[in-house]
């Protein structure tokens, strides 16, 4: 996914990641603040409790100082990250940094021990809700993808596995947003909650090219649903508005006016033979026949001529 990064060089100084353009740091909270994903590695409390300064899924990078000893991967506990780790080798891997305190959350996604019969810890921590958020606390994973073959591979499914945990929950700075790009004339319209915290919202909409009217209706997600119905719209394209920001919504024409697909009827759909069932040569008992009467004819032809 495209991503934008920021560097503190000093406090209040920030730089654009790749170009090392000065951005203020203004342009760097709003950026934070609306972004689908948000990542702190560092300074965690840098803008302030991380749950306030963003309303997206987020995830902290916390690093370590204290580089002298070696961690090795042990267990990783019941969590919803546990699919992408399935089937990775941990033992042999290289060993990790960390200290200072475990991260704490609803699940533990990672344990690591000084030793490998050592008393475990927690390096990966995460929660749910209000929304969902990882804290990884340690360093040393390039040692992983620096290795290459099966430590690269593992590298990609630690990390891949946490972001993409994070953008299923699809949060947006919107309300509410259609759950789809588009829909069919006649289908009941499905919106999604864009906000954890938006419980109840109205919805205005303006048909373009049509009556200059807005119309709207109220939205009310039931505890633990993310996701309501409401009845048809007539087809065309609608420009959303809701707490937080627009959206467009096409209602094309309904399928009852696509073209039916082609259905098979029993019986012969066509004619000739398949290839696996055409008659062979060796089936053909009178060509035999005709094979001996032609050897047969050129011996009485030969020894009529005085051959042998």
């Amino acid at each position: 996914m495209p991503a934008r990064g920021f560097l503190r060089i000093a406090p209040g100084v920030w730089r654009v990641d790749g170009s090392l353009t000065p951005i203020s740091e203004t342009e760097v909270r709003a950026a934070f603040r609306d972004a689908p994903i948000a990542i702190i590695h560092g300074d965690t409390n840098a803008f302030g409790p991380p749950r306030t300064a963003t309303g997206a899924p987020y995830a902290l990078l916390v690093p370590v100082s204290d580089t002298s000893g070696e961690w090795y991967v042990t267990a990783t506990p019941m969590s919803p990250l546990l699919p992408a780790y399935t089937g990775i080798g941990w033992d042999s891997l290289p060993p990790l940094i960390t200290g200072g305190s475990a991260p704490s959350g609803a699940w533990t996604a990672m344990q690591v021990s000084e030793s490998r019969s050592g008393t475990p810890r927690a390096i990966v921590a995460g929660n749910d809700s209000p929304r969902r958020s990882v804290t990884v606390v340690g360093g040393g994973f390039w040692r992983w993808q620096f290795r290459g073959g099966t430590s690269s591979d593992a590298f990609a499914a630690f990390w891949g596995g946490i972001f993409d945990w994070l953008a299923g929950e699809r949060a947006d700075k919107r309300a509410a947003i259609p759950d789809a790009a588009a829909f069919r004339a006649g289908d009941r319209i499905r919106w999604r909650r864009g906000s954890a915290a938006d419980s109840v919202t109205t919805v205005s909409w303006r048909k373009r090219n049509g009556p200059a009217r807005s119309d709207s209706l109220v939205l009310r997600f039931p505890s633990g649903a993310s996701v309501v119905e409401t009845p048809p719209m007539e087809e065309g394209q609608y420009d959303i508005s809701v707490r937080g920001g627009e959206a467009v919504l096409a209602v094309n024409a309904s399928s009852e006016w696509l073209p039916r697909q082609v259905r098979l009827k029993s019986g012969i759909v066509r004619s000739g033979t398949p290839v696996g069932a055409r008659p062979r040569l060796r089936d053909l008992n009178w060509l035999y026949v005709l094979i001996v009467a032609a050897l047969c004819a050129e011996w009485l032809l030969r020894r009529k001529a005085g051959l042998r």
